[in-house]
């Protein structure tokens, strides 16, 4: 047996969802109680949290589509919203490009990670290259930090 940090837990605690959680509680309940987990806990972690990722799905406004995703492309971000179940950012995802389709009526996809909208004129001016520009306003998809891919 070894000594814990109930940090560490407390953290999967919150982030956790449904059944995982009840399993989590089960899991403190027994450190509180003996002040001590088992040896092979990190494992036991690893096992019943592999199937957890992070998806955030990301909105952004540049003078360039999100696929290029530039050394600077995190400056442009608009707005972002974590999820822990891919249903749900799938179709939050879907609900964002909805309303872009509707507003400006160029677009293009690129797998399930990016897509770009645009309306022909809206330019803004760039000092460093000093040149109007096209804006486009993009949707990425990252799963744990990495672009979605499409199978």
């Amino acid at each position: 047996m070894q000594k814990v940090s109930l940090i560490c837990l407390s953290t999967l605690y919150f982030t956790a969802k449904g059944k995982a959680i009840q399993t989590l509680r089960a899991e403190r309940q027994k450190i509180r109680n003996t002040g001590q987990a088992p040896k092979n806990l990190a494992k036991c972690i690893v096992e019943k949290w592999s199937c957890l990722s992070m998806h955030e799905v990301i909105y952004m406004k540049a003078e360039f589509e999100p696929w290029w995703m530039f050394e600077e492309w995190e400056e442009k971000v608009v707005s972002r919203k974590t999820f822990v179940r891919k249903t749900e950012a799938e179709a939050y995802r879907h609900q964002l490009m909805e309303q872009l389709k509707r507003k400006y009526p160029q677009s293009e996809i690129r797998e399930e990670a990016f897509a770009a909208f645009w309306r022909e004129g809206e330019i803004e001016y760039c000092e460093s290259c000093d040149d109007d520009m096209q804006m486009y306003h993009g949707i990425l998809w990252l799963k744990n930090g990495s672009p979605i891919k499409s199978f």
